[in-house]
């Protein structure tokens, strides 16, 4: 109490001072994605959010998040598979770029932040590489180490088309017996992915000294030449506008019965056509490579092949048109029975071994089917056996573009397109 006899004010309490506290990590439940996706042939792919990678993942699974997808054939015939928009939305894109996101706990051969290149084929599952994010399995999937000197878009569609032409031609028997000096060898359809992927595993990789024959367009002609400058002397090119009837076996047998051949080149620069008269002493073939399809060559074989000849097809007795062609492949096991049957039966009608191939990338025919692909395809990016050739690199915005240049047949080299970070 004062000396005036007032008593002391009373002390008031302070106010109670509240502090932000970060609230508890709550574990997330999936990784969002944004993906292209389409329903049916009927209607126009879209862009959709619905696809969820769920959390956690699998002990043997990673996650890539997608930098740069490739189209290939096959994604159109998928593509058309499709006739009602009764099913779910299906993913487009088989092959991909990517940087390793998040690694499940028995993943030992990758870290964080890895640059992996690869396949992600599930056909009948609605999964694709045009997707923000992917998840993959070491044990079913193939993907592996972007090699240094690859570039993000030659890495994108450096599996998919590589892997069917190494796996194609490991087949071949006299490739594999070390008689390369003297197989003649004829790629009709030099100028799609897998033509020029199969012509420098034939170069680069098994050596070939003789001349080979591709069969191509004009335009596809001049693409090959530019790629691959020191193989022009090593090459023979046939334009297929060139075709009586469109029947390349009447060209290519008037070509080995007058052992010469007329090349008609347009000169850059010029409307003028050069017509050349090159001398073709290699006879008939050994090999024949087929990514065009149709029936023609094998109807007039004694023509153009050797006895004992091999001819192996990705296409068939029909002509590929990639806005009708259907993917049907559902079981390699079947398949490779059919093949075997077809086999056997060209043996006893012709004198040449008849093949269709099919290339089924999944983890698990690497090994009893494909004579390791994923291996030697790794090798020959590392060392640079083989090179990439990119034909146009699209922003995923600009798929519909994408689809329909690779749909025209137009595509000479890889078509690429731009992942959006998300």
């Amino acid at each position: 109490m004062s000396e005036q006899g007032w008593t002391d004010p009373k002390i008031l309490e302070q106010p109670l001072e509240l502090h932000r506290v970060a609230r508890p990590l709550r574990p997330v439940k999936y990784v969002p994605t944004k993906s292209i996706v389409f329903y049916s042939k009927n209607s126009a792919p879209q862009f959709t959010y619905d696809i969820k990678i769920k959390m956690p993942i699998k002990a043997t699974s990673v996650i890539v998040q997608v930098l740069y997808a490739a189209l290939n054939p096959v994604d159109l015939k998928i593509y058309n598979g499709y006739t009602t928009n009764m099913n779910s939305f299906t993913g487009l894109g088989r092959e991909f770029v990517g940087k390793i996101t998040h690694l499940g706990k028995n993943v030992k051969d990758y870290q964080i932040d890895d640059v992996v290149m690869g396949t992600f084929f599930h056909p009948h599952l609605g999964k694709g590489t045009l997707q923000s994010s992917i998840e993959l399995d070491v044990n079913k999937d193939v993907f592996f180490l972007k090699p240094e000197g690859l570039s993000l878009q030659e890495a994108a569609g450096g599996s998919y088309a590589l892997g069917a032409a190494y796996s194609l031609l490991s087949t071949v028997k006299q490739l594999q017996n070390n008689t390369n000096d003297d197989v003649n060898i004829l790629i009709y359809g030099g100028g799609s992915s897998v033509g020029m992927f199969a012509l420098q595993i034939l170069k680069y990789h098994y050596k070939i000294a003789s001349k080979i024959t591709i069969i191509c367009s004009a335009y596809a002609t001049n693409v090959i030449k530019a790629q691959f400058p020191e193989l022009i002397d090593e090459l023979i090119f046939i334009n297929y506008l060139s075709f009586a009837k469109n029947k390349p076996s009447k060209t290519l047998s008037a070509m080995i019965q007058d052992q010469e051949i007329i090349e008609y080149v347009n000169t850059p620069g010029s409307t003028q056509t050069a017509v050349l008269s090159v001398p073709y002493t290699q006879g008939k073939y050994d090999l024949v490579l087929d990514f065009v399809g149709g029936y023609d060559l094998i109807e007039n074989s004694s023509k153009i092949m050797n006895k004992n000849a091999e001819y192996i097809t990705t296409v068939g007795d029909y002509k590929f048109n990639y806005r009708k062609d259907v993917y049907a492949f559902n079981n390699l096991q079947k398949n490779n029975l059919e093949m075997f049957g077809r086999s056997l039966w060209s043996k006893m009608s012709w004198d040449f071994q008849y093949t269709h191939f099919q290339f089924d990338p999944a983890l698990k025919y690497n090994t009893s089917y494909y004579n390791d692909w994923k291996t030697h395809v790794h090798d020959m990016l590392e060392h640079q056996t083989v090179k990439v050739v990119v034909d146009k690199v699209y922003d995923w915005k600009d798929y519909k573009n994408a689809l329909e240049y690779l749909g025209a047949g137009h595509a000479h080299g890889k078509v690429v397109l731009k992942v959006e970070v998300f």
